[in-house]
């Protein structure tokens, strides 16, 4: 192209033993001197820092405005929601004549106001969230990912009431190392495998797997479900703060694990398995025990 048409620039995603990299190229073709061209100069410069940069800056100016958000809307609901609870409390008290007049109102208003409550919890954990990211770097700590695998599916399995066998584990024997904080790794894990629980108990069938796996510098894992997936048209919107398609989630948790994988450096992604179940992807820096 640079030959036929000149100086030609363009940028290109590679896949290398660090993840992926992004590439500005640029061609120029030489002046001909015995011959019908001259050669070519090619830069390639890598530009991976500045484009993850950007895209921090960006996400940043909209996690400080909706942490903002978020802490006002939670201090507003947060009191109307304690005199809501306060009034079902003592309507359930009454005698049981007039109990029974308004239990069909009461049980709404408690299962209303459980769900505004748990949208206050889950905006206020964004709120800190950002307060924390914007205060302070980020420590880099060896973890161990099978410890944590192992440990956030016996806490999820334990919770939801099913079988630890329930979600296979696809694990290397020998220890596997990330420099991500303990806390936060075992939240992204829990929650991923809280939203597999619920999209294979939709269809009645509950099959799940982790993997873990070191490749080219950086760790895999991988959160299957055998559930009907994820449409492709939301698939860009999903971790998206507020964004969700359960009538009582939140829309944060998947945005809080982006928040906290890259944070550390890392990837998050989603697709869907070609034998139906979605697929969620996570790429993070590998360390060793000793950091």
């Amino acid at each position: 192209a640079a030959l036929r048409h000149g100086r030609v620039s363009f940028e290109e995603k590679v896949e290398t033993r660090d993840g992926i990299r992004h590439l500005y190229i640029t061609a120029t073709p030489l002046p001909a001197v015995n011959g019908p061209s001259g050669g070519i100069i090619e830069l390639i410069q890598d530009v991976t820092q500045m484009k993850q940069m950007e895209a921090r800056m960006r996400r940043s100016l909209a996690a400080a405005r909706t942490g903002a958000i978020a802490s006002g809307i939670a201090h507003q609901l947060g009191n109307p929601l304690s005199a809501i609870s306060a009034a079902v409390e003592r309507l359930y008290g009454l005698g049981a004549a007039k109990q029974e007049a308004y239990a069909r109102y009461l049980q709404r208003i408690e299962i209303e106001s459980d769900r505004a409550a748990k949208i206050v919890r889950a905006l206020m954990e964004l709120a800190r969230r950002v307060g924390d990211n914007q205060s302070a770097q980020r420590r880099y700590v060896p973890t161990d990912v099978r410890a944590e695998i192992i440990e956030s599916v016996r806490t999820v399995t334990e919770n939801r009431g099913r079988p630890r066998e329930s979600v296979k584990l696809f694990l290397p024997e020998t220890d596997l190392y990330v420099r991500v904080g303990m806390t936060e790794l075992r939240e992204v894990l829990v929650n991923l495998l809280e939203n597999a629980m619920d999209a294979t108990s939709l269809i009645g069938g509950l099959r799940i797997s982790v993997h873990a796996a070191e490749d080219k510098g950086s760790v895999i894992l991988m959160v299957c479900d055998s559930g009907p997936g994820v449409e492709n048209s939301i698939r860009e919107k999903i971790f998206e703060p507020f964004f969700t398609t359960r009538q009582d989630g939140a829309g944060l948790g998947l945005y809080l694990c982006r928040e906290i994988v890259e944070s550390y450096g890392g990837e998050i992604g989603v697709d869907n398995l070609p034998t139906g179940g979605a697929r969620f992807l996570i790429r993070l820096p590998a360390a060793t025990a000793n950091g």
